[in-house]
C-alpha cells in the first residue's frame, strides 16, 4: 500500500505501485461522506499544491462550482453521464481519487501509456494504466495543462480503442 501527502513514486519489486484507493464502506456507506472524503484528496493534490507535467501547470476547471460549492474539475471526474447538468457520482471514480495527481507526477513511467489526441479541436494529452484501466485527460492550454477529466474505464470497447488510439500515435497497428 502507497499513501503520502506529496505524490511521489512509490515502487515495489520494481513496479510502480498505484496510491491506495478509499471505499464507501469506510464511510458508512454514505455517499455525500465519501465525496467529503474524496475532496480533502483533491484539495491536497490540485489546490492546496499544484502539480505540473513536464514544466508546466496543471490547472483545473473551478467554474461553475458544484457540490456545495466545490470545483467544477472535481464534480466532473467524481461523477459520470451525458448530461453534464445531471451527472450521477461514479463509485469507482471516487474511489480513484488520489490517482489523478499521481498518473501526472509518475507520467514519464513505463507503467503509462502517455500520448497526444484531437477530441473537439483542442490537443489532449492522455495518460493511461491498462491494467488498472485508468485514464487521465490533460487539455493543452497556452502555457499551462488543464486537469480535463480522470475516469475509471468500464467497458472493454473503451479499453480496447484506447490501446488502439496509443498504439497508432506510437506509430504501430
Amino acid at each position: 500500500m502507497c499513501l503520502f501527502g506529496k505524490q511521489s513514486k512509490c515502487q515495489m519489486n520494481n513496479k510502480l505501485q498505484l496510491p491506495s484507493k478509499i471505499f464507501i464502506t469506510d464511510y458508512n456507506n454514505d455517499i455525500n461522506e465519501f465525496l467529503d472524503a474524496a475532496y480533502v484528496i483533491f484539495k491536497r493534490d490540485f489546490i492546496t499544491s499544484k502539480p505540473n507535467y513536464n514544466g508546466q501547470l496543471v490547472g483545473m476547471k473551478k467554474y461553475p462550482l458544484e457540490l456545495n460549492g466545490k470545483e467544477h474539475t472535481f464534480y466532473h471526474i467524481t461523477h459520470e453521464g451525458e448530461d453534464e447538468c445531471n451527472r450521477k457520482p461514479s463509485i469507482p471514480r471516487i474511489e480513484r481519487i488520489a490517482y489523478p495527481r499521481f498518473f501526472i507526477d509518475n507520467h514519464d513511467v513505463d507503467d503509462f501509456l502517455v500520448w497526444k489526441n484531437i477530441r473537439h479541436s483542442e490537443e489532449r494529452i492522455l495518460i493511461y494504466q491498462p491494467s488498472e484501466r485508468y485514464l487521465v485527460v490533460l487539455s493543452i492550454r497556452k502555457g499551462f495543462v488543464l486537469l480535463w477529466t480522470a475516469y475509471y474505464v468500464n467497458y472493454n470497447h473503451t479499453h480496447k480503442k484506447l490501446i488502439q488510439e496509443y498504439k497508432k500515435f506510437k506509430g504501430g497497428v
